[in-house]
């Protein structure tokens, strides 16, 4: 489905008979000549300080869409806009990332000062609000879901690139309640392109409850080792619903991230059995060199006897009746 390709619109300035077609929705502006590429966009899905996510329909696609609507010019004071050379590497990024649980790009348009970025869309909304609405996942889906998740990750360190922002958010579900990695904004190569040597990341980024000790710390780190890190944090929610750090301050945070004493109870009370206890602890590990690799995480006991049963076998027994559509995350 996914093909990549940047279109440049009129800009929404000029005098021309297509952008005097422009209408807004939901206060940002979509140009008509979405609408000449074969684009229809419908309701708000969700909005954050500068974006705005839609659903979308291509007239000659089966697929539904969302589209992304980012705004470049960030201030109402300044009329200077970002230049689009700025969301490039992210989009080359997810533009190469062809898995079947990643969120595929389509199609990005540029149309004056808005990019709109056309992507599958997930139409069950993020793992987060599933498990706010409904609890803990039960084992045979927390299996399956991180199962997809790990796989989702690893593909992405095979060719290698690191995500560094992997949280509960990021993790949307499609229609049949498929994970789907997506938000590849602080994604990065772990290689230099010319000479294939190493490299460490500096920059601290993500969410900070899902953040490695290292990253944490400012220290020059490994950035798939901090997936790995990231990807534990989120199982560990998978199976408890809660989080294994609350603290709001950063030195208290770094101190519980470098102890895992203080969630090992929330485990055991939660009756999560002792080889996803194990699994949990070999990616929330401290020391990076003893850190679980993304790469072994298919080779993890907890996986052993997974099957991969079918997708509707595992929901009628396993997922609530009512699931929170993506539409009402608003």
């Amino acid at each position: 489905m996914a093909r990549l390709a940047f279109c440049c619109g009129r800009s929404p300035d000029s005098d021309s008979s297509t952008n005097r077609q422009s209408r807004k929705k939901g206060g940002i502006e979509v140009n008509a000549v979405l609408e000449g590429l074969g684009y229809s966009i419908g309701q708000k899905l969700g909005e954050g300080t500068f974006t705005e996510v839609r659903a979308a329909v291509h007239r000659k696609q089966p697929y539904k869409l969302a589209v992304k609507i980012v705004d470049r010019q960030q201030t109402d004071e300044s009329r200077a806009t970002v230049p689009v050379t700025v969301f490039q590497p992210e989009l080359e990024i997810i533009g190469k990332m062809k898995h079947p649980n990643i969120i595929q790009l389509f199609q990005v348009v540029q149309a004056g000062r808005y990019l709109y970025i056309f992507m599958e869309r997930a139409e069950q909304g993020d793992l987060l609000e599933y498990i706010r609405t409904n609890g803990a996942l039960s084992l045979p889906i927390a299996k399956q879901m991180f199962q997809e998740l790990s796989e989702a990750v690893a593909h992405c360190h095979l060719n290698g690139v690191a995500h560094r922002n992997i949280r509960c958010e990021n993790v949307l579900l499609d229609a049949n309640m498929r994970v789907k990695l997506t938000d590849f904004g602080y994604a990065c190569y772990c290689h230099d392109r010319y000479t294939g040597a190493r490299l460490l990341s500096s920059t601290y980024c993500g969410n900070p409850t899902y953040s490695a000790p290292e990253v944490l710390g400012r220290e020059p780190y490994e950035a798939k080792m901090a997936d790995a890190w990231s990807l534990g944090i989120t199982l560990f929610i998978m199976v408890t619903s809660t989080m294994p750090f609350d603290e709001s301050r950063l030195g208290v945070l770094l101190g519980n991230a470098r102890s895992r004493q203080h969630y090992i109870a929330d485990l055991i009370s939660g009756h999560v059995p002792k080889d996803c206890q194990l699994l949990i602890g070999q990616l929330m590990e401290p020391d990076v060199v003893v850190r679980l690799p993304v790469s072994k995480i298919a080779d993890n006991y907890w996986f052993k006897d997974a099957t991969r049963k079918s997708r509707s076998q595992i929901m009628r027994r396993s997922f609530h009746a009512s699931l929170s559509p993506y539409e009402q995350l608003q």
